[in-house]
C-alpha cells in the first residue's frame, strides 16, 4: 500500500497565487465592462465629443435609441461606430443598434415603416441612398441622411478621394438629439424694414450662412416686419435686430420695450452707420440709457498690433471675455473678430454697480485691449492715421458687447409677466460666412451662445465641434538656409566632437 506524499507548501502558495491573479483579471474585466471609460490623448481632442454634445447628453433623462442603417462592408462603418461609441461612453441613456439593410432586410423594412423611411425595393442598393440613421425617443424621431453622417473628402492628389466621418457627423447626431428632446423648435424672429440683415440668399448681408451654421440646433428663422408695428408677437422666442441701416421710430422701440418687459428676448447688433463722418442715431439710445447702457458715437480703433489682422486697425480681435454664461466657454477657445464696431458705455452708480437702479446689473461680455480707443473724429480716419487717442476720444479697454435683464412689467398677476433678456453688441458683421466657418475664430460659438442664452437652451452655449485642419509650413529663404546649417553642419559637427571626446577619454 502506497500513500501520496503531501505537496510542498510552495506548490500550494503558487496555485493560490495563480487563483488570485485569475480572480483579479476577472474583476478588472467585469469593472471595465460595467464602467466603460475612454481616453483621448491627442492634443486637439479629435476623439472627444465637443462641449455642446456633452451638454446635450448631460440633459438626457430618458433613453434615446439610435438606429444606424449601414452595411459592415462600407468604408465608413468603423468611423461611424467609433463616433457613436463616444456618445454611449458619455451617457448610459444612448442605445445604438446597427441594422444592415442587405443582411437584415426584414428588420430594416419594419424599422423603415415605423420611422417613415422611404425605401425603393425595386432598385438594388436604393436602401442605402438616403436615410443613414434614425434617432428616436418615444413617438418622436429624427432622420439623419447619408450626406449628414458621411462626408466625402477630396484628397490632396487628383483621384485620391476618401469617404470619412467628420465634424459634420457629430453636429448631425447632436442636432438630432436636440430635435427629439425639445420637440418644438425655437422661433427666431428676424427684424426687417430698417435695412437689417436679410433672409434673402441673394443679398450681400444675408443670414443664409448663419441659418446653415445653426441648422442642426432646432431653430426656425422667421422674417418679421417691424416697420410701423405697435406690438411684437409674443410667440417669438427671440427677436434678432441685426445691423439696421435706418433708425427705429419711437413707437417701434416702445413695442420692443413692451415685448422685453413681458418676457421677450432681444439681440441688438448695432453697427455705427456713418453719414458725413458721424454715426447716425439708431433709435435705441433712450431705451438703452434707461437701463444704463450707452451707444458711443465712435468707431473702435485697435492700437495694439497683436490684436489686428492685416493693416486695418478697425478690424480687430477680441480676447477679453467676461464671466457670463455666454462667454465663459470661450475662455481659451480663441478670439472673436469684429470689424467697424462701435464701443458701448456702461453707467456706474455711486456704489460702483453697473447698470441702473431699475434693472439688473449690466454684465460686460467682451471688451477690447487697453490700447484700443473709440475714435470720435471719423473724418481723420485713414490708412496713415496716427494711432494715438486725443482728448475727445474714449480710451480702452472698451466694452463692445453687454448683457442685461429687463425688469418685468408690473401687473396685478405676478405670474402673468416676467422680464426678458437683452444682448447688445456694437457690430453685426461678426456673423459673416467667412468668420462663422473659420475654425481659429470663436465667432460661430459667440452667436450660438447668444441665441442659446436668449432661448434658454444651454446646449447652444457650449462649444460646438470644430474641425481639426492641418496647417502649412512656410519657410523663407533665410529659414531654409538656417535649417540647412543646423542639419548639415551643426548636428554632424556636434556628433563628431562627442566622438572625439569619447575617443580621447578612452586613450587616457
Amino acid at each position: 500500500m502506497t500513500t501520496s506524499e503531501p505537496k510542498p507548501a510552495a506548490a500550494w502558495v503558487g496555485q493560490l497565487t495563480l487563483l488570485v491573479l485569475v480572480l483579479i483579471v476577472a474583476m478588472v474585466n467585469y469593472l471595465a465592462f460595467r464602467h466603460y471609460q475612454r481616453f483621448d490623448l491627442t492634443d486637439a481632442g479629435i476623439y472627444s465629443l465637443s462641449g455642446k454634445s456633452k451638454q446635450v447628453l448631460d440633459e438626457l433623462t430618458a433613453d434615446i435609441d439610435v438606429y444606424v442603417f449601414l452595411s459592415r462592408g462600407e468604408s465608413s462603418f468603423g468611423q461611424v461606430d467609433e463616433l457613436l461609441k463616444r456618445y454611449q461612453a458619455a451617457s448610459s441613456h444612448v442605445h445604438v443598434r446597427f441594422v444592415d439593410p442587405e443582411r437584415e432586410p426584414a428588420e430594416y423594412q419594419l424599422l423603415a415603416q415605423r420611422f417613415d423611411v422611404a425605401v425603393d425595393g425595386t432598385t438594388p442598393g436604393a436602401a442605402l441612398a438616403e436615410v443613414a440613421a434614425v434617432i428616436a425617443r418615444g413617438e418622436r424621431h429624427w432622420h439623419i441622411t447619408r450626406d449628414d453622417l458621411v462626408g466625402f473628402d477630396f484628397g490632396p492628389m487628383p483621384g485620391e478621394d476618401r469617404v470619412q466621418v467628420n465634424v459634420k457627423a457629430e453636429q448631425a447626431v447632436t442636432g438630432g438629439l436636440l430635435q427629439v428632446l425639445h420637440g418644438k423648435p425655437a422661433q427666431l424672429c428676424v427684424a426687417q424694414g430698417h435695412g437689417e440683415w436679410s433672409m434673402d440668399e441673394q443679398e450681400a448681408r444675408s443670414l443664409a450662412p448663419l441659418q446653415e451654421y445653426l441648422r442642426y440646433d432646432n431653430l426656425i428663422f422667421e422674417p418679421l416686419q417691424t416697420l410701423g408695428k405697435a406690438r411684437l408677437p409674443a410667440e417669438c422666442d427671440a427677436l434678432l435686430v441685426l445691423g439696421p441701416m435706418r433708425a427705429w421710430a419711437d413707437s417701434e422701440v416702445q413695442a420692443m420695450a413692451h415685448y422685453l418687459r413681458h418676457g421677450g428676448n432681444v439681440l441688438l447688433a448695432l453697427d455705427p452707420v456713418l453719414e458725413r463722418d458721424k454715426p447716425l442715431p439708431t433709435g435705441f439710445e433712450a431705451l438703452l440709457a434707461e437701463y444704463g447702457v450707452g451707444l458711443d458715437p465712435t468707431l473702435v480703433v485697435e492700437a495694439n498690433p497683436d490684436f489686428v489682422l492685416g493693416q486695418n486697425p478697425a478690424e480687430f480681435l477680441v480676447m477679453n471675455y467676461g464671466q457670463h454664461p455666454i462667454t465663459r466657454p470661450l475662455q481659451g477657445r480663441g478670439p472673436v473678430l469684429l470689424g467697424l464696431a462701435r464701443s458701448l458705455s456702461v453707467a456706474v452708480d455711486g456704489d460702483g454697480q453697473t447698470g441702473s437702479a431699475s434693472a439688473a446689473p449690466v454684465q460686460v461680455l467682451m471688451q477690447t485691449s487697453e490700447q484700443a480707443y473709440g475714435e470720435t473724429d471719423l473724418a481723420g480716419l485713414g490708412p496713415d492715421q496716427n494711432l494715438t487717442p486725443d482728448s475727445e476720444d474714449i480710451t480702452g479697454p472698451l466694452p463692445v458687447a453687454v448683457a442685461l435683464t429687463i425688469p418685468q412689467e408690473q401687473t396685478p398677476d405676478p405670474e402673468a409677466a416676467t422680464g426678458g433678456r437683452l444682448l447688445v453688441i456694437g457690430d453685426s458683421d461678426f456673423v459673416l460666412a467667412r468668420l462663422l466657418g473659420a475654425w481659429e475664430l470663436a465667432n460661430g460659438d459667440l452667436i450660438s451662445g447668444m441665441i442659446g442664452y436668449l432661448t434658454e437652451r444651454r446646449a447652444l452655449i457650449a462649444i460646438a465641434p470644430k474641425e481639426v485642419k492641418g496647417g502649412q509650413l512656410l519657410l523663407s529663404q533665410a529659414d531654409l538656409a538656417g535649417l540647412q546649417l543646423r542639419v548639415l553642419v551643426w548636428m554632424p559637427g556636434v556628433a563628431l566632437l562627442l566622438g572625439v571626446g569619447v575617443w580621447r577619454r578612452r586613450r587616457v
